[in-house]
Order: structure tokens, then C-alpha cells, then sequence
């Protein structure tokens, strides 16, 4: 469908819901991971792909793009947010949808970049599966001390940019990790690999203190955490795998319970 036939779509489905069910449906622009996404589908915001950004990282965001197209991919969404990053399209995205909100987390992080020649890419599933060729590219992974250097300054960048765009009233930021553990309400168990996702958390939650400090001053920030939840676990028999960054639905209504509250 085209930009064009999505946003009269769009626009009809808000108009029905609000008259009929006397509710507003705010307007967000989603930065993160899937799991942000099913979140959101508990919320009153429309979640909808147009105004969704994943498999990207913020360094590369900060960056120039690259002198390349973005590859094709099987999967068209993929493919859709593989060229949104390649052309970085967000802040473009922000300044034509004007939302009131943007909610995000840095679970996408956990890819860690690539680089050459000066620029960056997110090395996401999405990116691999592509075929892309990665032959000449650095490997910067998310636990490096050049990766940590690196996404300070991109952190820097992208809080001065909200603060340019007042039409945001708010930016809500859900503090995930991936889960350490999967099961279900009876049983958990510990991840295999759980050494290297205490590495990606410390390492997820050193940036979300670092966002929070870099926007120190923009009215409606709000933070949301339930990493401390005994139910903060994957769910052993989820449809798209048991994997760590996935989580299950009821700490997602949780999350998806604050957040309708900061609304």
C-alpha cells in the first residue's frame, strides 16, 4: 500500500474509534524492538508500521548514510525498516508525522554496528538475512569500549534533536533487557547463555542512564522499568521462538499498563 492509502487508513480508523468509542488515539513514533511492538498493541495507540522503527541503532542514526542502496530482503517489512536505516529517515519521519509521543527502547542495541569507511550500519537478523555482504566491514560489538564511545556521542546528538521538535509531548522510555529466564508462570529457567545477556544488559542499562541524563530538561520524559518483575520472563511457547528478547504477554500488559497511564 502506498504512503499515501496508508495514511487515509489510518485516519479513518482514528476517526471511527474516537467517535464511536469517545477515546483518543494519540499519534507515536516507535523506536525499538518487536516486543515494543506488541506492547503497544495493548495500549490505545495505534500501533501501526508506518511510524515504527526497528532493527536500527542510534549510532548509526546519528551518522552519515551510506553511498549504497539498501539491500532486499524476502520479508518486505524487514526490508521496509532496512531501507528506513539506510536512509535515515526518522527524523524526516518525525518532522512530517509530528506524533505526540515517541516511545522507545534500545533492546536493538544488543546487534552492536558495523563500520566502514565511516559508516555505520546495525548488524540486526534483518541485515544478515539480506545477504548482505559484510567482507571489509568492522565488527563493533555492543560490550566495546569503541562502541560505548561511539553511542555516548550518537546519545548526545539525537537528545538535542527531540529537544529541536517541541510538537513532542511527551517521550517515554521503556527501560528493557532481554530476558534472563524462560518458562512460564510455574516454571523459569535460566537462559544457557546467560553470561553473555548479563553482558548486553549491563550494558543496555548503562545507556538507558546515560539517555535519561542526556534529556534532563525535556518536559515529559517518562521512564518505564518492570526489569525487577518475577514475571519479567520469555515465554517458553512463543510463536516466534523462545528467544531472549522476547518477552511474554503478561509483563507486556504490565508495561503496557504504565505506559497508558503516562498518556
Amino acid at each position: 500500500m502506498s504512503r499515501e492509502e496508508h495514511e487515509q487508513l489510518r485516519s479513518s480508523f482514528v476517526n471511527i474509534i474516537e467517535k464511536n468509542f469517545q477515546m483518543q488515539v494519540p499519534k507515536a513514533v516507535l523506536w525499538g524492538s518487536y516486543n515494543l511492538t506488541k506492547i503497544l498493541q495493548k495500549t490505545q495507540i495505534l500501533e501501526d508500521p508506518y511510524l515504527r522503527n526497528s532493527f536500527a541503532s542510534i549510532i548509526p542514526l546519528m551518522a552519515a548514510p551510506p553511498a549504497m542502496e539498501s539491500p532486499k530482503h524476502r520479508n518486505p517489512y524487514r526490508e521496509f525498516m532496512l531501507r528506513r536505516e539506510f536512509r535515515r529517515e526518522f527524523f524526516g519521519e518525525l518532522d512530517e508525522e509530528r506524533p505526540t509521543y515517541i516511545i522507545l527502547d534500545f533492546v536493538e542495541e544488543r546487534y552492536g554496528v558495523i563500520e566502514k569507511d565511516g559508516c555505520y550500519l546495525t548488524k540486526s537478523d534483518a541485515l544478515a538475512e539480506s545477504g548482505f555482504d559484510f567482507h571489509g566491514w568492522r565488527d563493533i560489538p555492543i560490550s566495546s569500549e569503541t562502541f560505548w564511545q561511539l553511542w555516548q556521542d550518537a546519545c548526545r546528538l539525537l537528545a538535542e534533536e527531540l529537544k529541536r521538535r517541541p510538537f513532542l509531548q511527551g517521550i517515554i522510555l521503556v527501560e528493557n533487557v532481554l530476558a534472563e529466564r524462560y518458562g512460564d508462570i510455574h516454571q523459569k529457567k535460566v537462559f544457557k547463555n546467560i553470561e553473555e545477556i548479563r553482558t548486553i544488559n549491563r550494558c543496555l542499562k548503562k545507556m538507558y542512564q546515560f539517555f535519561k541524563q542526556c534529556c534532563q530538561g525535556i518536559n515529559g520524559l517518562q521512564c518505564i522499568d518492570f526489569t525487577s518483575d518475577e514475571l519479567y520472563i520469555t515465554d517458553e511457547e512463543f510463536e516466534y521462538g523462545c528467544c531472549p528478547w522476547h518477552l511474554n504477554e503478561i509483563v507486556n500488559q504490565k508495561i503496557a499498563d504504565e505506559i497508558q497511564v503516562s498518556l
